[in-house]
């Protein structure tokens, strides 16, 4: 059988689309894989919706896979995949730079990220000897996987500056600054299991939440979780072994994708049941949306057109008129 591999920058809905529009109406249905190509751990009930059907749900961690077990459809399995990771993402363990890995979504507001900005500079001001980095994704104003609202160079650019040292930016690849680094800090960063991976010192900032709506609840029991005050004081922990095994650190030898999916091709066994759709309008209009969201500038102007302008809002409305 040979495997052929989807990609779009819209992967969970591309994924719905194919498994609805093609897998579906095929007379001799396809044994179907689909997973998160990262971190997904609490995972998502919409997530798993826009997956639902595939046979083989393939994670990172022994932690996702026991979530998602009981919230997958009856005959989808859950397999485990390790997570590429490139060697030493982050310079080698050193005196060097501490690294600060912004997230573009958390904090979430202006006054936290202001304060988190003070922390940065208060450990910067704190340690002269030590260079203190942020390390951003991109340019400001280049398009990224998530808009940030108020980037910390905007807000370093506005902040009042002294003779005392000041953190610097850099958009160069990680591995590339100089001097090897001494830790890396963050809210959310998946840039941490990098670091981990490295044996870089890792902090992960608990002073705004560890939940879900930081980003970073994987992190709760991964003993790298701390205050400002610990980067202020320079005591960077380290990610404990058994933290390590259940969070996208496991040996390769436990990963059973391929096994699996060899499996299900071989067993030929009933498929699970795609998500019933939605009849009448409700229906189409939903089509139409999924369709230009997944495809983007590559569907049809008319299509992309009417999902912008009446399928999107009309859609918006039912909900809040349902949750009202």
């Amino acid at each position: 059988m040979r495997p052929t591999f989807w990609s779009s920058r819209c992967v969970d809905r591309s994924w719905s689309l194919v498994q609805r529009t093609v897998v579906a109406r095929l007379s001799k249905r396809p044994v179907t894989v689909s997973g998160i190509p990262g971190v997904w751990f609490p995972p998502t009930v919409r997530g798993v919706d826009f997956r639902r059907g595939c046979d083989v749900m393939v994670v990172h961690a022994h932690a996702e896979r026991e979530a998602l077990t009981t919230m997958v459809t009856p005959g989808t399995v859950v397999a485990l995949a390790s997570l590429a990771r490139a060697a030493d993402p982050v310079p080698a363990r050193g005196d060097g730079a501490v690294v600060f890995a912004p997230q573009a979504l958390v904090p979430r507001t202006r006054a936290e990220r202001a304060r988190l900005l003070e922390g940065i500079v208060a450990a910067a001001q704190a340690h002269p000897e030590v260079p203190f980095i942020i390390k951003v994704r991109g340019e400001e104003g280049e398009a990224q996987t998530h808009a940030e609202f108020a980037s910390y160079p905007e807000a370093r650019c506005g902040a009042p500056r002294g003779a005392a040292p000041q953190p610097r930016v850099r958009t160069r690849a990680a591995q590339r600054l100089p001097g090897g680094a001494r830790a890396l800090v963050t809210v959310s960063s998946t840039a941490a299991l990098e670091s981990i991976a490295a044996d870089v010192p890792t902090l992960i900032l608990d002073d705004f939440g560890v939940d879900e709506q930081q980003l970073n609840l994987v992190f709760a029991a991964s003993g790298c979780t701390g205050p400002m005050a610990r980067m202020v004081t320079l005591d960077f922990p380290r990610a404990s072994e058994r933290w390590r095994r259940s969070h996208y650190f496991h040996e390769n030898a436990e990963d059973d994708w391929v096994d699996v999916t060899l499996a299900r091709v071989a067993a030929a066994a009933p498929h699970p049941a795609f998500m019933p759709e939605p009849r009448g309008l409700r229906g189409v209009a939903r089509r139409v949306r999924l369709r230009s969201q997944a495809l983007g500038a590559a569907d049809a102007p008319w299509r992309r057109a009417l999902a912008r302008v009446i399928v999107a809002p009309a859609l918006a409305w039912r909900a809040v008129v349902v949750r009202r």
